[in-house]
């Protein structure tokens, strides 16, 4: 889970820092710093510099993209286990 502490801090998770971490380094270069949170994910920090809004719509997006790639991937397995069940049978 990713928790939105305020416009420039992101509590980012795991399975989404990988696209969180390229989206924001595209827009804002070296800006943002990235802080393991040993058990919670990776904070994210933007500087007074670089805009909230901005930052948190980006953030977002690639949250929810990440997310989404997730999902396609748990769904590709369940069919593919289907598919083993249902030869086997």
């Amino acid at each position: 889970m990713c928790t939105f502490k305020d416009q420039q801090n992101v509590l980012v998770c795991d399975v989404a820092i990988g696209q969180v971490r390229a989206s924001l380094t595209a827009a804002f270069g070296e800006a943002i710093q990235y802080t393991p949170m040993e058990g919670q994910g990776t904070l994210v920090q933007a500087p007074p510099s670089v805009a909230g809004e901005p930052f948190l719509a980006l953030t977002r997006a690639a949250i929810d993209q990440a997310q989404q790639c997730q999902e396609r991937k748990a769904t590709g397995q369940e069919s593919a286990a289907a598919e083993i069940t249902h030869s086997e049978a």
